[in-house]
């Protein structure tokens, strides 16, 4: 894109002894994020996507539990059955690639949807740019995301204009009420030695999120799923804010998150989770829990407690 754009104004001053040309330019970045259709769109996919990890780890679930067990009643085992194990093991691993090919895979689903919801999207975008060109009588209209561009005049701003046509419809149709959330539960910040040795913060992140997921009015973003993306963008647990984890909720398509911290008090852990809103980073409610560190307790009292706070998430405040 900078090679285009530097070429296109390589050839500007050339263009100006022939005749007047007139450029406009667009901030396709604030264009991509501010486009209504096109956030709803990737937010579905994102659900979409999110549902389809949850298939694909229960599917590896069954693989790692057949494998383990297997493993440990082996030497107890004889011939046959150990050949009714194996067969178990290699049909439930066929099981999981073939899901796997069926969704990751060229030509599968998350291909398929991708060019269903955000393919058209992508292309209006163009074809309003084109449109609202033709209009203004524009010769020329630059990417300044690019960075390619070193100075440009506000009156040649045309991405205001871009997103007031782009999001006319979804305006006309707007409708406030939803019939469902999405809550992203992060890994809670380990304050002490003790609770980082135990691996408090991803526990309680399983549990709360286990308990987030019994709450009619929640859909949980899956665990998986967001290590996944904490991991592609470099964030270890340790350094995880309340900042970055908005910016990650928000784009793995939540609408409210969950963080806190944990700490070891004696043969006790302490641990205070907030949950937030997503679109202004507003703390909806915040609860603490100290209960003897033991992995069933901890589970039983973060579940207890995530079902609180969602008890207390009105969507019309």
């Amino acid at each position: 894109m900078r090679t285009r754009i530097f070429l296109m104004l390589s050839f500007v001053p050339f263009l100006l002894f022939a005749r007047e040309i007139k450029i406009g330019y667009i901030d396709m970045d604030r264009v991509i994020r501010e486009y209504r259709d096109l956030q709803d769109a990737q937010t579905q996919l994102s659900r979409m996507i999110g549902d389809w990890e949850r298939e694909r780890d229960s599917l590896k679930a069954i693989v790692d539990s057949l494998k383990r067990s297997y493993s440990e009643t082996k030497p107890m085992l004889s011939d046959e059955e150990r050949l009714r194990w194996e067969r178990d093991i290699e049909e439930a691993e066929l099981n999981y690639k073939k899901y796997w090919r069926s969704v990751w895979g060229e030509g599968g689903l998350l291909e398929q949807k991708t060019a269903e919801l955000i393919k058209p999207l992508r292309e209006k975008v163009y074809e309003t740019v084109k449109s609202l060109a033709e209009d203004m009588d524009l010769d020329l209209v630059l990417d300044i995301s690019s960075g390619a561009v070193l100075y440009a005049d506000i009156k040649n701003d045309l991405t205001q204009d871009v997103l007031d046509e782009l999001n006319k419809e979804y305006l006309a149709r707007a409708d406030t009420t939803k019939s469902e959330y999405y809550v992203a539960c992060f890994p809670l910040k380990e304050e002490d030695n003790e609770s980082q040795l135990r691996d408090l913060g991803n526990k309680l992140q399983n549990f709360l999120s286990l308990g987030f997921d019994k709450s009619p009015r929640l859909r949980v973003v899956s665990v998986g799923r967001i290590r996944t993306e904490m991991e592609s963008r470099g964030v270890k647990k340790e350094f995880l804010d309340e900042i970055k984890a908005r910016e990650i909720a928000g784009d793995l398509g939540a609408d409210l998150f969950a963080y806190g911290s944990v700490r070891k008090v004696g043969d006790k852990a302490r641990f205070t989770v907030g949950l937030y809103r997503v679109d202004d980073g507003s703390k909806v409610a915040e609860e603490t829990e100290e209960v003897i560190d033991d992995d069933n307790e901890l589970q039983v009292r973060a579940m207890d407690l995530a079902k609180r706070l969602a008890a207390r998430f009105n969507p019309q405040d």
